[in-house]
């Protein structure tokens, strides 16, 4: 894998650290439940991108499917195909 998309997928886990929408303090306590699904998939993305097995244009649909996450519009599933999302259930 090249260094740019590592590097990339480095700025992005740190960029989630400073997220509201990954992180919440409460009482000298710190939720992280997203952070713990996000983790995951990135985790996939970067063996994927390792063996070759994912492009760049995937990795970004993916993480554009990750910001919808967080926004708490959609759930994020692995299935044989790889990462699906549904619209959120109200």
């Amino acid at each position: 894998m090249s260094d740019f998309r590592l590097e990339a997928i480095k700025e992005f886990i740190a960029a989630l650290f400073n997220d509201p929408r990954c992180l919440q303090e409460e009482d000298n306590v710190l939720y992280c439940e997203k952070l713990f699904t996000v983790n995951d998939i990135m985790n996939k993305v970067y063996d994927k991108l390792a063996s070759g097995d994912m492009n760049i244009r995937e990795m970004k649909l993916y993480l554009s499917y990750i910001d919808e996450y967080l926004n708490d519009e959609v759930d994020l599933n692995w299935d044989f195909e790889g990462l699906t999302k549904q619209p959120k259930e109200e």
